[in-house]
């Protein structure tokens, strides 16, 4: 079973910073896809089964040389 969280994501300056974002996101153990949307400053993640929405919260923060928040929107 699959389920959805959207994120709210700020501080991210252009399409390379979305790319590197998708890339964390999938990276995380039960994400399943990932797509940033730049321009609406928000991202849709995809996950198989339960995840703690923090934990994809707390991988955009730790993301290093950057200074990116995000917020569970959904």
């Amino acid at each position: 079973m699959s389920n959805k969280v959207i994120l709210s994501i700020k501080g991210m300056h252009c399409g390379s910073c979305a790319y590197l974002i998708e890339d964390i996101l999938k990276e995380q153990s039960g994400v399943k896809d990932a797509k940033v949307d730049f321009v609406g400053q928000t991202c849709e993640v995809e996950t198989e089964g339960e995840i703690d929405p923090q934990q994809l919260v707390g991988a955009i923060h730790d993301i290093q040389g950057e200074e990116f928040a995000a917020q569970i929107i959904d």
